[in-house]
Order: C-alpha cells, then structure tokens, then sequence
C-alpha cells in the first residue's frame, strides 16, 4: 500500500515510478510512454496500476528505437510572446528550439522566447490554472502584469 506522498510524487520505495512520473522521466509525452507499454515496456501491474522501473525502461527503448532522441531528454516550460499582439504562450517542450519555429511557422509572425525553465505537462497546466483570469485562446495569454511579472521573477532566479 503506498502512503500519499507516494501516490502524489508518483515515486515508490521499489524504485519504480507511475506513468506520468516516468514519462517526465525518460523525456516523453505521458501517451508514448502508454503506446511503449502497449508495445511491451518492462513494467509491473498491479490490480489497475502500472509501475514502471527507470532502468529498464531506457535499456528497453535504447534496445527497442535506437535511433530516438526521445531518452534522456529534459522538459521544460517555455514563455514566448506573439509579435502581433504581445500575447504570451506557456507552454511545454523536450524540444523548445524546435517548438519556437513551430510556433512562428503556424502563427506566420516572429515569436520571441522570454524564458525557459525545467518542467512538466503537469506544471504547465498548473501554470495554465494559475493565469486563466487572463487567457486569450489554448494556451495565449493577455500580457498583463501579474504574468510578465511571474516571468520576470522566473529570470531573477536563474540570474
């Protein structure tokens, strides 16, 4: 039986971790890590949990995709604001290079990167919650002082 600090980190005394944990983990959206388990990762099930032990999960996908750059990565939450109207995104990445000229390609204008710090979906949605007084669309946010302020603080910190 796991004790809540468990249930709420996710992390267990065997050394194995849910899905969700193992999925920020070994870098992966929650739902890759769900199709690998499908596709055979080592896990442990009990009754209607899964737990998944770290090691073995990357020898199974260094094993499995040898060529994935998806192992190891880090996520992150990343601040971006659109140049046409100064809306801010928050959103999540393993990849935010990547994600930024994504981004300026959809929305067909410069989008500047404001910050970037260590995260997950979960902390990202936190954020997403913490800011909905000022949502615009998806994850758009109007620019207002309590945001620009947050992020501020955000390149204080790393500063």
């Amino acid at each position: 039986m796991a004790t809540r600090e468990q249930e709420l980190t996710g992390c267990f005394p065997d050394g194995s971790v849910d899905g969700v944990r193992a999925a920020e983990f070994l870098g992966v959206a929650h739902g890759t890590v769900k199709r690998w388990l499908r596709e055979g990762l080592p896990c442990r099930r009990q009754n209607h949990r899964v737990f998944i032990f770290i090691d073995e999960a990357r020898a199974w996908v260094a094993q499995r995709y040898p060529n994935t750059i998806a192992v190891n990565r880090r996520s992150y939450i990343y601040f971006a604001a659109r140049a046409t109207d100064g809306a801010i995104k928050i959103g999540w990445s393993s990849d935010v290079i990547r994600r930024m000229q994504e981004l300026r390609k959809r929305e067909r204008c410069p989008v500047d990167l404001l910050a970037c710090v260590p995260g997950s979906k979960p902390d990202e949605l936190a954020l997403h919650e913490r800011f909905k007084s000022c949502a615009l669309e998806l994850e758009w946010f109007r620019p207002t002082k309590a945001l620009t302020s947050f992020i501020e603080g955000l390149l204080t910190r790393a500063a």
